[in-house]
């Protein structure tokens, strides 16, 4: 997206959740004033209450690491420990990146960037007296398109959590049977809340689970884990060539003793005989 085209106005329009956009439009109001520095400062903490804001999302539907951030800052806050909460806040993009996985790495890295410019605006003491830091407007127009890009526009979709919160899904009386209603509630549950690379994570698990039998736990939810697999491919098809090139890497270098689940697998996935 070309930085110098973007009206910041319609940035506004594609924040999801509304007390971000109120954060927000503070940044923008700054930014219309020439007020750079708040501005930049004004984004980094709309960047935050709305990473918050999507941790506890992602903690209602059963994200572990979610809930673990959610319980330090919401134990932090109740006693009101400044220090535990800065601290928090300085590392939250690292945790949505490695532990969360609500922000690819990518991402995280340009995120990384709005937070060591915002010290430079809000912490004279990260610079030389001398040296006090002007922001160019490019560079806050830039850092704002980000912002609402990469976080504030999103979903909150899993990362590696996804495996855990199937495992215990899967289990359950409430996990349909029926192949129809499995393909149905596959895709809702989990393809439309987990990002595109993560597909194929949650693709390969399953397929493990009929090639190797692991987990173990699964194996008398064979049918279910099957139907799901079916789900991953049509109603995640843009994802499939990536997990069917790791089925097939998987079955390449199977074990002896787990042939017969392979020739078990290619029953319900015919279209893999003519790729090995």
């Amino acid at each position: 997206m070309d930085i110098g085209f973007v009206d910041l106005d319609i940035l506004l329009t594609r924040i999801r959740h509304a007390p971000s956009k109120e954060y927000f439009l503070d940044s923008i109001k700054s930014y219309k004033a020439g007020a750079l520095r708040s501005s930049l400062t004004s984004a980094w903490v709309a960047l935050v209450y709305d990473l918050i804001a999507k941790y506890r999302e992602l903690s209602a539907l059963g994200d572990a690491a979610a809930t673990s951030f959610i319980h330090s800052w919401d134990t932090a806050t109740a006693a009101n420990d400044i220090p535990k909460l800065l601290s928090l806040e300085a590392s939250i993009i690292d945790d949505a990146t490695k532990n969360t996985q609500l922000v690819n790495r990518i991402a995280g890295t340009h995120l990384l960037r709005l937070r060591e410019d915002r010290h430079l605006c809000a912490h004279p003491a990260f610079s030389a007296e001398a040296e006090l830091f002007k922001p160019s407007p490019e560079l806050v127009r830039l850092h704002l398109v980000n912002v609402v890009d990469l976080v504030l526009s999103q979903e909150p979709l899993q990362g590696k959590a996804i495996s855990d919160q199937f495992d215990a899904d899967v289990q359950s009386p409430g996990f349909p049977t029926a192949h129809a209603r499995v393909l149905d509630y596959v895709e809702q549950r989990y393809l439309n809340r987990i990002r595109a690379h993560n597909i194929r994570n949650f693709g390969t698990v399953l397929a493990k689970s009929l090639l190797k039998g692991v987990p173990p736990q699964w194996e008398i939810w064979h049918d279910k884990i099957v139907s799901s697999l079916v789900a991953v491919r049509d109603r995640s098809p843009s994802a499939w060539p990536d997990v069917l090139s790791a089925i097939i890497r998987v079955i390449d270098n199977i074990e002896p003793d787990n042939r017969l689940r392979v020739i078990a697998f290619l029953s319900a996935f015919p279209d893999f005989w003519t790729l090995l």
